[in-house]
């Protein structure tokens, strides 16, 4: 299969696409081991403690604290993009030799990723890997119009 994925044509949306899995990966990681606080820094430990204490009423069921609310978007953010890379990954095997389905595939990851990179940048967060991933499939989409891969 990966001789399948990585033929001509089609390395650039599979690297990027091996990145999105990455992505997945290092959000996790820094989801479980994160600037946590700690006993030196009295101030993010107050605010953890207060997304704790602060309860949503959702009618008769849980009541989720923000940082549940916080803990449950950010891996489920992840889990998409591991579910986005594999996808892509799965297509790009099964059926990558379609005339113009690279390109396209490329941009709607590109539109994909830009959109969250943009309301990183807006929240001033820089996501780095992301950037570079999304440099991929702008490549894969501007480097493979009209083409066909080769095998």
């Amino acid at each position: 299969m990966g001789s399948m994925i990585f033929r001509s044509g089609t390395k650039l949306f599979a690297s990027a696409s091996i990145g999105m899995i990455l992505i997945f990966f290092l959000h996790t990681w820094a989801h479980f081991n994160p600037l946590s606080p700690n006993k030196a820094d009295s101030r993010l430990g107050a605010v953890f403690q207060a997304m704790r204490d602060y309860l949503f009423e959702l009618g008769p069921g849980p009541k989720p604290s923000v940082l549940d609310f916080f803990q449950g978007m950010s891996l489920s953010m992840g889990l998409f993009f591991a579910y986005v890379g594999c996808g892509n990954l799965i297509v790009l095997a099964v059926a990558g030799d379609v005339p113009g389905l690279i390109p396209r595939l490329a941009l709607a990851n590109a539109l994909f990723l830009g959109s969250i990179i943009g309301v990183m940048f807006y929240f001033k967060l820089a996501p780095v890997v992301m950037s570079t991933v999304e440099i991929l499939f702008l490549l894969a989409f501007f480097l493979n119009r009209g083409g066909r891969p080769q095998p």
